[in-house]
């Protein structure tokens, strides 16, 4: 069947950096991917990185002495498995990448329909952590009723073969794009900013393809003018511990965790809000996810003392900004979102914060009245 590939095999190159001092320390081992590969006949226009080389990592690594228990050891027991080569960095004859390797920021100064799918961040400086994307998440082997849920809805799209149906939905949005002249012809490519996110775009929409053409068109206001988002520009907000990456969850999926009473008077600035988080999302989308393998995060929101922090004169503003987020979470990185978990919400938010809970998401957010049921 037809394939929905991200363009790489399974596994990105680099970790999550250590944003506002969470994680361990230190620089990650950084070999090539697991050994996944390109679908036969897929192109690679959509990888977060320019080329690959053929390359394996040594037989044995000074890092973990030889031992196999690196990422780099690990991935080298793969065989003819590409090794990326980043924007600005190198790889080295071993395989590793330099540390400077991020994406150039010249990849979003083209033409909107040819900003990445995938990054948005550029210019960063500080280390990338070796505890948030460790081997066991690189090589995580998801259950088939993850890939597909019973019910039918799809969590993992990179890698994958589709069913008849999805490749049927997805010749009608081509069709219904190039009516529209977004397209020259039905068979040319996917805008390069949506590509590799069409499908998840679909079933958010039912498959109604004027509604994913719709959601098109948010990605395109709401991320396309945005990135890319330079580290400096947000790194005094990430330091107020609003907002960042804390563990994964049984099925590997990275957790964000906002901590609403750190917000402080960033209430009152709901672009900036924006984008710190949008900054988050797109970095955990380019370092701590696996194409085929990990594609989702989950959430938790802790509400507690957020009546100390933020005065009832700004609730307008709080829920102006958690209305702005629902936007980048359910229209921008639609179908990414495993589950939310609310904790410590006092009482009379309960009937906002059910009003900004889109109805097709209320099944995956739960309240809980002691954060210590969130394990």
């Amino acid at each position: 069947g037809d394939v929905q590939c991200g363009g790489a095999p399974r596994g990105p190159t680099l970790s999550l950096p250590r944003l506002l001092g969470h994680g361990g320390g230190g620089a990650c081992c950084r070999g090539g991917p697991a050994a996944g590969r390109l679908p036969e006949g897929a192109s690679p226009s959509d990888t977060f990185s320019d080329t690959f080389s053929d390359a394996t990592s040594p037989a044995g690594c000074s890092r973990c002495g030889g031992l196999g228990r690196c990422l780099c050891c690990l991935t080298a027991k793969g065989t003819g498995q590409a090794t990326p080569t980043t924007h600005t960095g190198s790889v080295t004859p071993e395989g590793d990448a330099l540390p400077a390797s991020q994406d150039a920021r010249g990849l979003f100064e083209r033409s909107p329909q040819c900003v990445p799918a995938i990054g948005g961040i550029v210019d960063l400086q500080r280390g990338h952590s070796e505890h948030l994307l460790p081997p066991e998440v690189v090589l995580y082997e998801p259950a088939p009723g993850e890939v597909v849920k019973p019910s039918g809805v799809r969590s993992i799209f990179l890698n994958t073969p589709l069913t008849a149906e999805e490749s049927l939905a997805l010749g009608r949005l081509r069709r219904l794009l190039a009516q529209r002249g977004v397209l020259r012809a039905d068979e040319e490519e996917l805008p390069r900013y949506m590509a590799t996110h069409a499908l998840r775009m679909l079933q958010s929409s039912k498959f109604d393809a004027d509604r994913a053409v719709e959601m098109m068109e948010i990605a395109m206001r709401e991320r396309v003018r945005r990135v890319p988002i330079a580290e400096e520009e947000v790194l005094d907000d990430l330091h107020r511990g609003f907002v960042y990456w804390h563990g994964r969850d049984r099925q590997c999926r990275p957790c964000l965790v906002l901590r609403m009473e750190r917000l402080g008077d960033l209430v009152r600035e709901t672009e900036r809000v924006v984008r710190l988080i949008m900054f988050s999302l797109e970095y955990a989308l380019r370092y701590a996810m696996v194409p085929g393998r990990v594609e989702n995060w989950v959430i938790i929101v802790d509400l507690g003392n957020v009546c100390r922090s933020i005065s009832a004169w700004h609730l307008r503003n709080l829920i102006c900004a958690a209305s702005a987020l629902s936007t980048v979470l359910d229209k921008v990185h639609c179908g990414r979102l495993g589950w939310v978990k609310i904790v410590n919400m006092p009482s009379f938010l309960a009937g906002a914060v059910n009003g900004l809970i889109p109805h097709d998401k209320r099944d995956k957010t739960s309240c809980l009245k002691c954060p210590e049921q969130v394990a």
